[in-house]
């Protein structure tokens, strides 16, 4: 942008401020130079999502501590993480290439989220399962409870929350399923492969894993952004705005982490028993690109 630019100042302070990452030079008229600089569009109209992210990036720095619910009605969860998992292969292209939408997606076995049993799912493009909503319209600030609507996130678990994309590279970004195992000891996999809003050129590899023997849900983490790189994710599993388990806000989630949430009854105590294994892959596909692992180092929640 040249400096006369009536923009310019605004421009550069929230460039600096990591609030905006502009478009990768080499489009039409937008020639890269010797430090190929981005370009920024100020006369172009922008989203309510796109809106919602950089006022969610210009606010203060938050260092929340993530806390499980204190109101809690039937069943809760609990979560336990450990360290060096690997994603399961899933290679399935369920059709998700967007910038905030639903896909619907047809579960092989009942799951059963806050003591309700569910044969579908609606898996959206940014880092979130539905199980009991279909809120498909935005972005939201991303602290969990996470409040959306009309309609309100019900029965949704999100392993990473952020304003991703799904539809830059529409030949490798998606959301990805496979079915392993033999019934009744099967694993469903969702992983989604995909871009910050923030930035098309920087990728995030996370997956779900759903249970047939067993309510406990599993979620793997692969090569991601920092929060260094503007990645600004949160985790946790949600069933409405007064019920919910938060695992991370804000905070990075790295390559290698298993997070799995254990149901429990309100005002149990739990125990920890380890989460269930993952069934061993045994398809032949070649998984999606992840990058090299990174060391974790991940505390079981007590």
């Amino acid at each position: 942008m040249p400096p006369g630019q009536p923009f310019y100042s605004y421009v550069e302070t929230a460039y600096a401020q990591g609030i905006i990452s502009g478009y990768n030079c080499g489009g039409p008229g937008e020639a890269c130079d010797s430090q190929n600089r981005p370009y920024f569009r100020p006369a172009n109209l922008i989203t309510r999502a796109q809106a919602s992210k950089m006022i969610d990036l210009a606010r203060p720095p938050a260092t929340p501590t993530p806390a499980p619910t204190t109101v809690c009605s039937g069943t809760t969860y609990q979560t336990f993480s450990s360290a060096g998992a690997t994603l399961v292969p899933a290679t399935d292209d369920i059709g998700n290439h967007c910038d905030d939408c639903n896909t619907t997606v047809t579960l092989p076995f009942p799951v059963t989220i806050y003591g309700t049993p569910y044969t579908s799912v609606n898996a959206g493009s940014n880092g979130l399962l539905e199980f009991g909503s279909d809120q498909a319209g935005a972005y939201f600030a991303n602290c969990l409870p996470v409040q959306a609507g009309p309609p309100a996130f019900a029965a949704t678990l999100f392993p990473y929350y952020d304003d991703l994309r799904t539809d830059v590279l529409t030949t490798t970004h998606g959301i990805y399923s496979a079915t392993v195992g033999v019934a009744p000891d099967r694993d469903f996999v969702l992983r989604w492969q995909t871009t910050y809003f923030i930035s098309d050129t920087l990728e995030t590899n996370f997956e779900v894993v759903l249970h047939e023997n067993s309510s406990t849900l599993s979620v793997i983490y692969g090569q991601n952004g920092t929060a260094a790189q503007s990645a600004n994710p949160a985790s946790g599993i949600q069933l409405n705005m007064g019920q919910y388990t938060a695992y991370a806000c804000h905070t990075d989630l790295p390559a290698g982490l298993r997070v799995d949430y254990v149901p429990i009854g309100c005002g149990i105590t739990p125990t920890a028993t380890g989460p269930p294994s993952t069934a061993t892959a045994t398809a032949t596909a070649t998984p999606l690109p992840t990058g090299p692992p990174a060391t974790a180092t991940a505390t079981p929640t007590p």
